[in-house]
């Protein structure tokens, strides 16, 4: 979209920067002047995004042994706590 098309009340394509999403909304165009208001959208950081999303997973290991070794020797690992403490039987 190039600015000399856009009408008043128009947005632009969304600008990607580093930590944020940037859209422009042209408000008054003239021969000389464009003026534009601006809308930022912050990003949220990836890790808090990623660990938020994970929590919402059900992580299930099978093996009894296995799970409650991982469970005891990591406990300070946020996503031990995601570990079903349910067993489950084999079926094959």
């Amino acid at each position: 979209m190039s600015l000399n098309s856009i009408k008043p009340g128009q947005v632009t394509s969304v600008i990607e920067i580093e930590n944020a999403f940037i859209l422009l909304k042209l408000i008054k165009k003239n021969n000389t002047n464009l003026i534009f208001e601006k809308y930022t959208i912050k990003k949220v950081d990836f890790n808090t995004w990623f660990i938020d999303e994970a929590k919402n997973l059900s992580l299930i290991i099978i093996e009894n042994n296995l799970r409650t070794i991982i469970s005891q020797k990591y406990s300070q690992l946020w996503w031990t706590q995601i570990i079903q403490k349910k067993s489950y039987e084999k079926t094959f």
